[in-house]
């Protein structure tokens, strides 16, 4: 690798880290700068413009990848280029101005609150039991509290109180956990998989996770998130993924009136102006198709939230 090439990553990875970033984003972008900065072969940083950002996403087109995936990509190098701006390493930004081709925009994946309980209702049909109750229980979960998907996996047995309705979040991204409460409609749900679902899955491993794969194992981000798509097929949604569930929760209590500090807790955002731009665009998608919530019912299940 040219020199001008590892200076980019170690200025790189020094911005990440003075933006208190977590490892697991460095990991993920770092992967991506080095491949592009692979592409350049022997040519200077300083050289890169806009055919060869295009050139790259072009890649991930002819590889099959996916709008969501090529969209990320230009992301990431945005913020990589962007770095080397402050850092003085480039004259200039090749990726501004720059989007993904007609056609290969991110995708949206607009839940409505019907969807989510169709989404609810194909996870309890899984042929074990045992794992109908795990899926229900995960899609319960996320919806209820905008968990990303490794937060998702992070959560321990010792995490519930349902007793008083919470569960303690342990952030993915940089942050102090949270303790969220959880809608009554969605006890029963938890409480059933703890009692006859994971029961059935620990297998003699037990490791105080909350959701175990059929072996009893750890659930992954990753198998998590085949599951979605999974139960998302089965419900005539194969495009859903977990953060869907995410945005929609966002979406459903906006529209619901909830104040967007309360909103920016729930999803432990570090900045309100992430929440209002994230919200903002999803309510907008989502008008026709969310169904007006019960706006007493809802605040009153998210008072005395709070950060721990």
């Amino acid at each position: 690798m040219r020199r001008d090439h590892q200076r980019a990553i170690k200025a790189l990875k020094d911005h990440q880290r003075r933006l208190n970033r977590s490892p697991r984003t460095w990991s993920v972008l770092g992967s991506v700068v080095r491949r592009f900065l692979a592409t350049l072969s022997d040519r200077p940083l300083k050289s890169a413009g806009r055919a060869d950002v295009e050139a790259f996403l072009a890649s991930h087109e002819r590889a099959n990848h996916s709008a969501w995936t090529q969209a990320n990509q230009l992301g990431r190098l945005r913020c990589f280029f962007r770095a080397m701006l402050g850092a003085g390493l480039v004259d200039s930004d090749p990726t501004e101005g720059l989007k993904v081709k007609s056609g290969q925009t991110s995708p949206r994946v607009l839940l409505s609150m019907q969807d989510v309980q169709a989404l609810f209702a194909a996870a309890s049909r899984q042929a074990s039991p045992h794992l109908a109750l795990r899926d229900r229980a995960v899609l319960e979960l996320l919806y209820a509290t905008g968990m990303r998907s490794l937060e998702a996996t992070r959560v321990r047995v010792l995490d519930l109180d349902l007793q008083r309705g919470e569960v303690l979040v342990r952030p993915a991204k940089n942050g102090p956990p949270r303790r969220l409460p959880l809608p009554p409609r969605c006890l029963p749900q938890v409480k059933r998989y703890l009692e006859e679902g994971r029961a059935g899955l620990v297998r003699g491993k037990e490791s105080g996770l909350l959701f175990l794969t059929r072996r009893g194992d750890p659930l992954k981000p990753s198998t998590l998130r085949t599951l979605v798509r999974r139960t998302g097929a089965g419900a005539g949604q194969p495009e859903v993924h977990p953060h869907a569930f995410r945005r929609a929760l966002a979406t459903h209590l906006a529209q619901a009136g909830v104040d967007l500090r309360t909103v920016q807790i729930v999803l432990g955002h570090a900045n309100l102006n992430t929440t209002a731009a994230y919200v903002a665009a999803d309510a907008e998608e989502l008008r026709e198709a969310v169904e007006s919530l019960n706006l007493a019912r809802t605040t009153a299940q998210f008072e005395g939230l709070s950060v721990v």
